[in-house]
């Protein structure tokens, strides 16, 4: 099955609503502040359980950096779509992001690398 805008912005509502349940980030490591400093986690569960629902896509995980400034930041590809379900960390953007491949994010995280879901389960 491949994923369509709106399934995918279903999927991320259902996200939202898990890390913004009252005392579950108090549970899980690195999602106390979500959507703040949490990407790199969100991301790796999101490309998880996205590989699974969408095994016809190629779903991978966008590890970005900015050598700059010296940060990270983390988002989901699935058939052909940005899934970015912690844009809203960020000013320029009041709710997660949905869009076309490539991220527009990428202009301020310009090497990015791509890895299969149970890689980044690893780093």
């Amino acid at each position: 099955m491949n994923p369509s805008l709106s399934a995918l912005r279903n999927d991320v509502h259902k996200v939202e609503v898990f890390f913004c349940r009252e005392g579950q980030n108090d549970s899980l490591p690195f999602v106390h502040s979500f959507p703040k400093n949490s990407c790199e986690v969100v991301s790796a569960f999101l490309a998880v359980a996205a590989a699974s629902k969408y095994s016809g896509s190629i779903v991978v995980v966008a590890r970005a950096y900015c050598r700059s400034k010296n940060e990270w930041h983390f988002w989901v590809e699935v058939g052909g779509f940005v899934v970015d379900v912690t844009a809203h960390q960020f000013t320029e953007y009041e709710h997660p992001l949905i869009c076309a491949v490539p991220s527009p994010l990428e202009m301020r995280f310009p090497d990015v690398e791509r890895l299969r879901p149970e890689v980044a389960l690893d780093c």
